[in-house]
């Protein structure tokens, strides 16, 4: 939790394959709208 600055729970993290924190939120969280993110982070990597 220290390494990538959590606050506690719930807490949602995406995190690239470089280890960088590209999408954080604290609380509650839409699961599409994390689907959408992830699949734009994979087109992003493809192209």
């Amino acid at each position: 939790m220290k390494r990538y600055r959590t606050r506690g729970t719930p807490e949602m993290a995406i995190i690239d394959k470089e280890g960088r924190i590209r999408f954080q939120r604290f609380g509650s969280f839409d699961p599409a709208s994390g689907v959408q993110l992830i699949n734009q982070l994979l087109a992003e990597d493809r192209g």
